[in-house]
């Protein structure tokens, strides 16, 4: 079983065989494939060309792209909710009593201004916003 952070690339994987499959047992492909080996080594022949305007090949990169588009939702989602849990892992890991503890120093800090040795008011520290 792959880990969950390939099985994004894995269904991706599986969806485009199934769709190479589907192509390869279309009844357009099968009908232009030559089956036998000196047919295959015969070149210019327009069985083994590529059918470009055909309903299966449009069909098949219908498919791949579809299965490109659903495999960049999926990573997005599955990157956002990392960042998500890292976020929140980072937050329970700083201590809330610190974080208290700070704001608690610089409210004090704003409404009672130090003295200097001389008796007169010094002016705050600007509030950076920064937890210490």
């Amino acid at each position: 079983m792959p880990s969950p952070d390939m099985r994004p690339f894995v269904t991706l994987l599986q969806k485009h065989l199934a769709e190479f499959s589907r192509y390869a047992m279309s009844p357009e492909v099968v009908g232009r494939t030559p089956w036998s080996a000196p047919a295959r080594l015969r070149p210019g022949q327009a069985a083994a060309a590529w059918p470009g305007g055909s309903e299966a090949s449009v069909r098949l990169l219908q498919g791949l792209l579809r299965n490109y588009t659903e495999f960049m939702i999926d990573l997005g989602r599955r990157s956002d909710r990392t960042l998500r849990q890292a976020q929140d892992r980072l937050c329970e890991a700083v201590p809330r009593s610190r974080l208290t503890q700070s704001r608690a120093d610089r409210s004090q800090a704003n409404r009672s201004p130090a003295l200097s040795r001389d008796g007169l008011a010094m002016a705050a520290p600007p509030a950076t916003g920064r937890v210490y």
